[in-house]
């Protein structure tokens, strides 16, 4: 942003977060929660008081894969160019981990941080405009420098089906009360740049 003033200005240190729509049909989604059902009655979902989180590192079907297959390359075609990475390091992007999130109503998901991940990943499977809202809060020193009503501390990302968004994985972010009657079901991804 250019301004009529005999000052510079520009960010230090950007946080890119990018959202749009996730391709993929309706058909595609309902296969994916078909997999998430069968798999409650095996030991790869854990419940927890906001519902419940499948494990990190145990594909729950095939179309986990070929989620995560879309995914990781709607992120290197769409963000990763924005960072002008050489394609040796894009060639060494890498999903970490994913995992299924399902949220019950009135209920939350608590702050959440991955300072050792690059970005992560949140596609909203099941949602509605009273669903579970992607949140970011600002945790560090910025907070206690930055008067009141200069720059917000805290920002809100709404829910809508197949909304995919991509962020720094040191932010933290959570998700508000789910104010539907359904579940909220996210799946999330973590990138990462290999050595």
């Amino acid at each position: 942003m250019k301004l009529n003033t005999s000052l510079n200005s520009y960010p230090i240190f950007p946080d890119w977060v990018f959202e749009g729509q996730l391709p993929i049909d309706d058909n595609i989604i309902n296969s994916v929660l078909s997999e998430i059902q069968l798999n409650k009655e095996k030991d790869h979902i854990h419940y927890s008081h906001f519902g419940w989180i499948s494990n990190k590192h145990v594909l729950l079907g095939n179309n986990h894969a070929n989620l995560n297959s879309l995914i990781g390359n709607m992120f290197i075609n769409n963000v990763a160019p924005h960072f002008r990475l050489n394609k040796d390091l894009t060639s060494r992007i890498k999903i970490y981990e994913s995992w299924f999130l399902g949220i019950k109503p009135t209920y939350n998901f608590p702050h959440d941080i991955h300072r050792h991940r690059w970005y992560h990943a949140v596609v909203f499977l099941k949602a509605n405009k009273k669903s579970s809202n992607l949140f970011f809060d600002q945790h560090n020193t910025k907070l206690y420098s930055s008067p009141p009503g200069v720059q917000p501390y805290e920002h809100i990302i709404e829910s809508d089906q197949n909304k995919i968004i991509f962020f720094p994985g040191h932010l933290p972010w959570g998700f508000t009360p789910n104010n539907s009657s359904n579940d909220t079901i996210v799946f999330c991804n973590s990138f990462i740049i290999q050595q």
